[in-house]
C-alpha cells in the first residue's frame, strides 16, 4: 500500500501563503496539489501503455514455459534435420521420443511435464515479474492451451498497480485513463478539511505490490519533490500578482 498525505504544513507553509495571497480556499489549494501528485504517480507507475504490459507478460511466460512453436522456429533454424524430427515428435505428442532426444543434447534442461500455474508463480519476484536470466525449462507438451489461458488471465491484470492511482484521480475530478477503468477495487481518498489550521487530504493506492514498485522506483519521493518545487514557484508568482 502507498499512502500520500498533503497538509498545510507541507512545503514550509507555502500552500497556506499561496491560498492567502490568491484568496483561494486552502482546501481547494490542497486538493489541486494532491490531484497533480496523483497524476504524476499514475503516469510514472508502470506500464506506461497497455500494449507494453501485454508484451512483458508474454515475454515473462515465455521465460517459464516452452511452447511448441519454439521447436519449429528456433531448432529448425539452427539444425533443420534435427529440428524436423523434434517437430514431428512434438506434433504427434510423442513424449518418449522427445525425452530420448533431450536427454542427450544441449536441450537436456527441458522437462516434459504437465502444465502448472505454480511453476510460473514460484519464479516471480516481489513485483510479479519473472527476473532476468530465467530460462524456460518446463515444456507442457500436451497443455499448450493451458499456457495460453494463463497468458490471457495475466493480461487481464495489466495496469493493476496503476489503477489505484487512477481511481484516486477520478475521485479528485482528474482525468483517469480509460483502459484502467475495469480495475475499480483499489485506491481511495480521505479528506479532513474541517480543521482550518490543519486541513489535509490523504490518497492511498492499496494494491498490495504497489508499495514494492514505488520503493524500487522512488515514484512518490520524486512526486513530492516535484510538487514542492512547483509550489515554491507558484508562490513566488503569486507574490508578484501573477497567478491563475
Amino acid at each position: 500500500m502507498v499512502s500520500v498525505k498533503v497538509n498545510a504544513q507541507v512545503f514550509f507553509n507555502r500552500l497556506q501563503q499561496y491560498a492567502a495571497i490568491t484568496g483561494k480556499a486552502i482546501g481547494d489549494v490542497i486538493r489541486d496539489e494532491i490531484r497533480l501528485t496523483a497524476q504524476y504517480l499514475l503516469d510514472k507507475t508502470p506500464p506506461k501503455k497497455r500494449l507494453i504490459g501485454e508484451k512483458k507478460i508474454k515475454r515473462d511466460i515465455a521465460k517459464v514455459f516452452i511452447k511448441n512453436e519454439y521447436f519449429t522456429e528456433k531448432i529448425k533454424w539452427r539444425n533443420e534435420k534435427y529440428g524436423k524430427r523434434v517437430e514431428e515428435y512434438v506434433n504427434t505428442k510423442n513424449e518418449t521420443k522427445l525425452e530420448d532426444m533431450f536427454s542427450d543434447s544441449k536441450f537436456s534442461r527441458i522437462r516434459i511435464e504437465p502444465f502448472s500455474e505454480d511453476t510460473y508463480k514460484k519464479l516471480r519476484d516481489r513485483t510479479k515479474k519473472i527476473p532476468k536470466g530465467v530460462k524456460a525449462t518446463s515444456f507442457p507438451l500436451k497443455d499448450g492451451a493451458a499456457v495460453k489461458r494463463l497468458q490471457k488471465k495475466q493480461i487481464e491484470t495489466i495496469g493493476k498497480a496503476k489503477a489505484g492511482w487512477n481511481q484516486v484521480l477520478k475521485k479528485l475530478s482528474g482525468k483517469p485513463v480509460a483502459w484502467l477503468s475495469k480495475h475499480t477495487k483499489y485506491g481511495y481518498v480521505k479528506e479532513d478539511l474541517k480543521d482550518k489550521n490543519n486541513p489535509n487530504i490523504k490518497i492511498v493506492n492499496n494494491v498490495p505490490y504497489a508499495a514494492v514498485l514505488d520503493g524500487m522506483l522512488g515514484i512518490t519521493k520524486r512526486a513530492l519533490m516535484g510538487r514542492e518545487e512547483s509550489v515554491k514557484a507558484k508562490l513566488e508568482l503569486a507574490k508578484r500578482g501573477k497567478w491563475k
